[in-house]
């Protein structure tokens, strides 16, 4: 189950490099109303950033979402948001699978106490979970508030926001 979790995360990113590929950097980095103000850039360096202390949990065996590190470059550079996704799609692919039920500590800057206990597999859920989220404000964000979406922003966008459950229930795959 591990595994074809890591499969779909792995196609959620996917889509995710496609869509900044497809895009240029002022419709990247536009602050858009539909989206409060915040850029579709502003989403995706939100959404990898979550990956990437899921990645950095994998080593240490601690997860704090509130310290993640941000950064502006994934925001506002195009480029640099295809390298980070690179990095994390490959972080993902090293991850073995037996090593879902492996426990880690959750910490919750806001919250006392000792932080909570979970798992890679639980957690990994959550990132994916956490995109899914993101990428359905970022789809609404590219088809109704950019004036003129460029053609090849558009296409492929049927998957592109829909939770793997949704796209399986569609199918006919149903549990």
């Amino acid at each position: 189950m591990f595994q074809a979790l890591l499969d779909s995360t792995d196609e959620m990113l996917a889509q995710l490099e496609d869509l900044i590929q497809s895009m240029d950097e002022p419709s990247y980095r536009k602050g858009l109303t539909i989206l409060n103000g915040a850029s579709i850039g502003e989403h995706i360096r939100h959404s990898l950033e979550f990956f990437l202390a899921y990645l950095g949990a994998a080593n240490q065996g601690t997860l704090c979402y509130d310290r993640r590190e941000r950064d502006p470059r994934i925001q506002s550079d195009p480029g640099f948001a295809l390298d980070t996704v690179a990095q994390i799609r490959a972080g993902l692919k090293e991850i073995d699978p037996d090593r879902a039920g492996e426990q880690i500590n959750l910490d919750v800057d806001w919250l006392e106490g000792d932080g909570l206990p979970s798992t890679l597999g639980r957690e990994l859920h959550y990132v994916q979970d956490h995109l899914l989220h993101h990428s359905a404000l970022i789809k609404t964000g590219l088809l109704h508030g950019l004036e003129n979406p460029a053609p090849q922003q558009i296409r492929g966008m049927e998957k592109f926001g829909v939770a793997p459950s949704t796209l399986a229930y569609q199918s006919g795959l149903r549990h």
